[in-house]
């Protein structure tokens, strides 16, 4: 998608069919070869990756990049927060003059509220509201997700989203709240059994003692002087979830 866009943006036209194809194909293999990826039940082999590759370059070429005239491709930023000692920086897959486009792939047609929970989109948005965060000059860019999706009629899905003050809000309190995490090194685990706590998902799968399942270490708590006491609850303290039903004895 880089290299159609770069051609399009420095010459006018986009590449042809058959350049997309090789690129593609020849990304794929390097990558590929260079890290090879851990393979899961169901995953596509590496031919079968380098044909996914080729029908979702070709249908980001027909359907997509025709309508996209770029002003930049792959453009980082950084955000300066003073109140912090972190800064936010991030990369912008493509922008227009006026909007802020990333490519998503997904296996199924997204939901409509995907974009707008979107915390990326509203970084996107937020950086083109500030004084010096836009390319060209104007009002905030919109923000769209361009969603490839791997069905087996391959389709494209756009995603808008309306971003607003409040969204930038949302935003700066994550960042906050992540910056006091990293202050104090205490990162909570994804919970048990979330889709991201794999290790087909998760990029510190292996060196997380929750992921891997490695031996866990407790800081604090000593299980061997851990007790326990019954104790009754008041029915309006009760909840659904604590009723177990009719167990023996």
């Amino acid at each position: 998608i880089e290299q159609d866009l770069t051609r399009k943006m420095d010459w006018g036209q986009l590449m042809a069919p058959g350049e997309i194809q090789d690129a593609a194909r020849d990304a794929t293999t390097r990558l590929w070869d260079g890290e090879p990826p851990v393979m899961q039940e169901r995953d596509l082999d590496q031919g079968g990756a380098v044909d996914m590759a080729i029908s979702l370059a070709a249908l980001y070429h027909d359907q997509v990049a025709p309508q996209i005239e770029p002003v930049a491709l792959e453009q980082a930023f950084v955000i300066e927060i003073p109140q912090l000692p972190f800064d936010v920086v991030g990369v912008v897959d493509v922008e227009t003059a006026t909007h802020v486009r990333d490519t998503k792939t997904a296996g199924k047609r997204p939901t409509e509220a995907v974009a707008k929970r979107s915390t990326q989109l509203a970084l996107y948005h937020l950086r083109s509201t500030l004084a010096s965060g836009s390319l060209v000059a104007g009002p905030p860019k919109k923000v769209v997700l361009d969603y490839l999706v791997k069905t087996r009629e391959r389709q494209y899905v756009p995603m808008e989203a309306e971003m607003d003050a409040d969204d930038h809000r949302a935003l700066l309190r994550r960042i906050e709240l992540s910056a006091a995490t990293i202050k104090a090194g205490v990162f909570k685990p994804a919970s048990t059994g979330a889709w991201e706590c794999s290790k087909r998902f998760c990029g510190y799968w292996e060196r997380c003692e929750f992921g891997s399942k490695k031996r866990v270490s407790v800081g604090l708590i000593d299980p061997a002087r851990l007790t326990t006491r019954a104790i009754q609850l008041r029915k309006d303290e009760q909840r659904p979830e604590d009723d177990v039903g009719d167990a023996p004895g």
